[in-house]
């Protein structure tokens, strides 16, 4: 038996979660799934933040004398499991009570010729979602019936995208905005569940819900594999300050505005173990308040991977 929550992210600024190899003209490309070429971010890399986080905050508020003291404690043992120290024995370890999965993107920003960009998804995204929704037992997502084929999109009511009534054109591509037809209540699903409900974030949320477009899954796949951002990357000579040969590169980045969620679930079993499993998410949440930055993948000194985190959803 378990329990689970939504984590939300939304990307502050571009997020290079890597793949480690390139068989492209890219050298540093982005994590994807291997079926739909869908970019994803590794759970396990998303735990390992979480766990830095979670220590942070038990450092500081906790009273703990050092990181090691705190990343050992029975809560944080609890949640994610023994840390790997010096000198300890296998009967020291404990795996953790909660499960992390790989962060599944939502929308992702297309530039857009009218109202600078939208965020874009697509009907299998949708019916994804529902399903992980279930697994975690999460109830009031909203139905959805959208078919949507070839150029047609489907878009919130007063949308600010359309260049008529008839068609908005995305990237390049222009879609037939279906009649009758709006995402209304998804936009503002995904707005009021996977964005912080601070303030600062209001008009974030807002833009949201007018700026949603749900497209093809054909169409998405094709904006998730050539809307992403590639940028030249270079290494300097420290003394000289010139390029060091064979230093120039290529890399992938996620856009800033990129919507995603990853499942979080508990296993009451495991968790029993080191105490209550009603505490994971309390404490979890004692962390990522109302909102919270973090940062996730490489480039960090560059300032790669700031996203605001919410807990987004959760029964226990």
């Amino acid at each position: 038996m378990s329990s689970g929550a939504l984590l939300g992210l939304h990307a502050l600024t571009s997020v290079h979660w890597g793949s480690g190899a390139s068989l492209g003209a890219v050298d540093l490309p982005i994590q994807r799934e291997r079926a739909s070429g869908w970019p994803i971010g590794a759970g396990s890399a998303i735990k390992g933040v979480l766990r830095d986080s979670v220590r942070e905050h038990y450092l500081q508020a906790k009273g703990y004398k050092s990181r090691e003291e705190a990343d050992n404690s029975p809560e944080i043992k609890m949640i994610f499991g023994s840390a790997k120290t010096a000198g300890a024995t296998s009967e020291d370890s404990m795996a953790g009570a909660l499960s992390v999965t790989d962060a599944r993107l939502v929308a992702m920003p297309v530039k857009s010729l009218k109202g600078v960009f939208a965020w874009v998804t697509c009907p299998a995204v949708v019916e994804r979602l529902a399903r992980d929704l279930m697994v975690l037992g999460i109830h009031g997502f909203p139905p959805s019936q959208l078919t949507i084929q070839g150029q047609d999109a489907v878009v919130p009511s007063g949308s600010p995208l359309k260049i008529s009534e008839k068609y908005l054109q995305l990237d390049g591509e222009t879609l037939d905005v279906i009649p009758g037809k709006t995402c209304d209540d998804l936009a503002k699903w995904i707005a009021d569940t996977l964005l912080p409900q601070s303030e600062v974030y209001r008009a974030t949320r807002e833009r949201l819900k007018r700026q949603l477009v749900v497209v093809s899954d054909d169409i998405y796949t094709y904006f998730v594999k050539y809307s992403t951002e590639v940028s030249a990357r270079i290494g300097l000579d420290y003394e000289t300050k010139i390029v060091r040969d064979g230093a120039l590169f290529y890399q992938e980045t996620l856009p800033a505005e990129s919507i995603l969620y990853s499942n979080l679930l508990v296993a009451h079993a495991k968790a029993l173990r080191g105490g209550d499993s009603n505490q994971v998410f309390k404490i979890i949440g004692e962390v990522f308040a109302e909102s919270y930055t973090m940062q996730f993948g490489s480039s960090d000194t560059t300032g790669k991977g700031i996203c605001s985190v919410v807990i987004a959803a959760s029964k226990t």
